[in-house]
């Protein structure tokens, strides 16, 4: 038995599977209710088929707000540029 069959291979979440995921949490609202996070484990583990820990769940939750939140910024900082090259004109 070689050290690489010793760990699991890395989970990688799909566009797919983050839409099931948002689609859960959305539905549940584990931030009003933490015990619902079990809910959406049981029923991402149905969908996706793998072992996924609460936390896991969690932790890809807040990376996609971060990740959604930082493209936002983005755009409105290039709205308000955009805005300001048209009042120089």
């Amino acid at each position: 038995m070689d050290g690489n069959s010793l760990f699991k291979a890395r989970f990688r979440f799909t566009e797919e599977d983050d839409v099931h995921l948002l689609r859960e949490v959305l539905g549940l609202n584990p931030y009003e209710d933490h015990s619902r996070w079990t809910i959406i484990q049981v029923n991402m583990i149905q969908i996706i088929g793998n072992s996924l820990s609460i936390r896991t769940l969690r932790e890809r939750v807040q990376n996609l707000i971060k990740k959604f939140l930082v493209k936002k910024k983005a755009e409105e900082g290039m709205q308000v540029n955009l805005k300001q090259t048209d009042h120089s004109s």
